[in-house]
């Protein structure tokens, strides 16, 4: 996970932005093929990073979430918190806004979240399904719901 360190509690949202893509499954998908064990300049300078604008409210709540995501993520390294229910909700609806925000159709984010295969054998042995994917589908159809309501 990418975090956008925060000095004195105060940073970019476009940073906030960015790392909220780039943590997203949507943008693993793309880099993965590209990536050994770190990602390259080249690799980054390839990638489809719309642009940040600030009067866009769905790039306002991704940079949102991805702080809510880092936040937590922060609490839960250091024992300050046993949320990893709340964690994987803020993933998950982080992770449907970025897919939606990249129009991607629900065929199109399930071959995104079935490529995990690692993840999803791991959750299904832990928790006897892909609770990541099937939290984030369902996330992804309150947003295509309330859009094309």
């Amino acid at each position: 996970m990418i975090v956008p360190e925060v000095a004195g509690n105060l940073i970019k949202p476009s940073l906030a932005y960015v790392c909220g893509l780039l943590n997203s499954f949507a943008f693993d998908f793309l880099i993965r093929p590209f990536v050994d064990k770190h990602i390259k300049g080249y690799v980054l300078k390839r990638l489809p990073i719309p642009s940040y604008t600030p009067e866009n409210n769905v790039i306002e709540r991704i940079s949102e979430l991805s702080l809510e995501t880092a936040a937590l993520s922060t609490e839960l390294m250091r024992g300050l918190t046993e949320s990893s229910n709340q964690y994987r909700q803020l993933r998950a609806k982080l992770d449907a806004l970025v897919a939606h925000y990249l129009k991607l159709n629900l065929y199109e984010l399930n071959v995104v979240l079935e490529s995990f295969t690692s993840l999803r054998e791991q959750e299904k042995l832990s928790y006897g399904e892909f609770i990541s994917a099937n939290l984030i589908r369902e996330e992804f159809s309150k947003l295509t719901t309330l859009v094309n309501a």
